[in-house]
């Protein structure tokens, strides 16, 4: 069955991480399955749609099943990562765990044909379950060595818990989204106004 995935990170793998969401207590996890792995990365444009079908077809229950486990360890280590950075603002180390992934990047280059003239582009392999996280470490690269930490950020919703990369021109969004928690925010001060300072039940 298909799943709506969040996309308020504004950066790959912000997204990733923003995979599993509390959501009223309780913890639910959009990559719960390897259909839903190859849903996220088709829907990221990692993969292509013929690739997802044959993945889906070639891939036993052995290498779906470590490809489900090793997305879950490494995004249980993204999130850590990302949330001690957010309270603490510093980063003593280089993320092991973002290098081992890293060491999995395999492909070759082909030169195709573009809208002007040609292009020399990298072909992904995807032969091992560690393949299929390759870009989403790239991802968490490019924001160690070239984002702006100062703009990673978790929802002002003390409920909520998303992360997301301020690219905003003044840099002062404080929600995952304004048509969620944003929006209930400004509903509950609008009552607690109203009501003398306390939200009806």
């Amino acid at each position: 069955m298909d799943v709506e995935f969040l996309r308020i990170g504004d950066l790959f793998c912000l997204d990733f991480a923003n995979s599993i969401q509390k959501i009223k207590h309780l913890e639910i996890d959009f990559i719960a399955d390897f259909p839903h792995l190859l849903q996220f990365l088709l829907e990221s444009d990692v993969i292509t749609p013929a690739l997802q079908i044959s993945l889906q077809k070639d891939w036993g229950s052995f290498e779906q099943n470590r490809a489900v486990s090793a997305a879950h360890r490494f995004r249980e280590n993204l999130r850590k990562l990302i949330k001690d950075f957010v309270q603490y603002q510093t980063l003593d180390s280089v993320p092991v765990e973002i290098n081992e992934i890293l060491a999995f990047q395999s492909g070759y280059s082909n030169i195709v044909k573009a809208s002007k003239g040609f292009e020399l582009k990298f072909q992904r392999d995807f032969t091992s379950p560690e393949h299929l996280l390759v870009p989403i470490a790239e991802s968490a690269g490019w924001l160690i060595c070239n984002g702006n930490w100062k703009l990673v950020k978790t929802c002002n919703n003390p409920e909520c818990g998303l992360f997301f990369y301020d690219i905003t021109k003044n840099h002062k969004r404080r929600w995952c989204s304004m048509q969620t928690c944003g929006n209930r925010n400004k509903v509950e001060a609008y009552l607690k106004r109203k009501h003398g300072g306390q939200v009806p039940e």
